[in-house]
């Protein structure tokens, strides 16, 4: 039997949806020269396995990244590099839990006397101006608190930048959206996760957009910062409702917003009482964003 020409009759009909198996030449790239020869940058998607999710206990046990060509104007994607990949596994100098094996199959015995090295990490990043992540608010701070090249890059979240939900998709996991977009593939191993993240970017959003495209418009977006300082506690459901997020640690709510101006009016018509204190405001840029060392 032709599986591809069982596939193809398949299409054809309403009632039924076909998934292909996630493979790098089934990415839809476009070579630079079809594109008049624009301009080439080269960015990285990276996944993390960890040993959980408590950023400032917990620690990488798996590092993977996929580096990629791309157009910075239409967002094409041009070129996967697959073949080069970077993926290492890294002993965290304590047993793995058993809930964190569950997840991603990785073992003690794995990851036992492995290391990644600050000289390999940044010899794998040279060239490269964008890191990519499915969770960057989570990724970010594990690699940055190990390797410190991650600091001085600008980073972009395929999660946070693009919006999912309100695009029509009724979910932001990764698997999802792949499958919407017809493919499938064996999640919670880094480098798979890289290049799942890739396919997803190349692709075409419902608009007629490319993914990567509005990824970029997002992510080289001016942000700023506000923390909510001294708040009535009476006002914790409204700013709640408004989007704000309560940090524990400084005890204070706190958002990102485009409009700061707008944001301040806000805060004064509805938490403070018409009297505007004064509050920290912080820059947030694509050299920043999504770091534990803002805020």
């Amino acid at each position: 039997m032709n599986i591809e020409a069982a596939a193809a009759l398949l299409e054809t009909d309403p009632d039924y949806r076909v998934l292909r198996r996630l493979d790098v030449g089934l990415i839809p790239v476009t070579p630079p020269e079809n594109q008049g020869g624009g301009t080439v940058r080269r960015a990285v998607f990276l996944d993390t396995e960890t040993t959980g999710t408590d950023v400032l206990r917990d620690e990488v046990i798996e590092l993977a990244m996929v580096a990629f060509d791309y157009d910075p104007t239409s967002g094409a994607v041009h070129k996967v590099y697959e073949a080069e990949a970077f993926n290492r596994f890294r002993d965290p100098g304590r047993p793995i839990p058993p809930d964190a094996t569950r997840v991603n199959n990785i073992t003690d015995e794995m990851v036992a006397g492995k290391t990644i090295s600050d000289a390999d990490v940044e010899s794998f990043l040279d060239g490269v101006g964008l890191v990519i992540a499915h969770s960057a608010s989570f990724d970010r701070p594990m690699v940055e608190k190990t390797w410190g090249i991650f600091q001085g890059l600008n980073w972009a979240c395929s999660i946070e930048d693009m919006d999912w939900k309100n695009r029509g998709f009724g979910s932001n996991s990764l698997e999802y959206l792949l499958m919407k977009q017809g493919f499938f593939f064996e999640g919670h191993r880094a480098k798979i996760d890289c290049l799942a993240g890739i396919a997803l970017l190349a692709s075409t959003l419902p608009t007629g957009e490319p993914a990567l495209a509005a990824l970029l418009a997002s992510a080289r977006k001016e942000r700023t910062l506000v923390h909510a300082v001294n708040s009535p506690f009476e006002t914790k459901d409204i700013l709640r409702a408004r989007g704000y997020r309560w940090d524990p640690g400084d005890r204070v709510w706190w958002t990102l917003t485009e409009d700061l101006e707008g944001e301040q009016a806000w805060l004064s018509d509805h938490v403070y009482g018409g009297s505007l204190p004064s509050m920290p405001l912080t820059p947030v840029r694509a050299n920043n964003r999504f770091s534990q060392r803002v805020g």
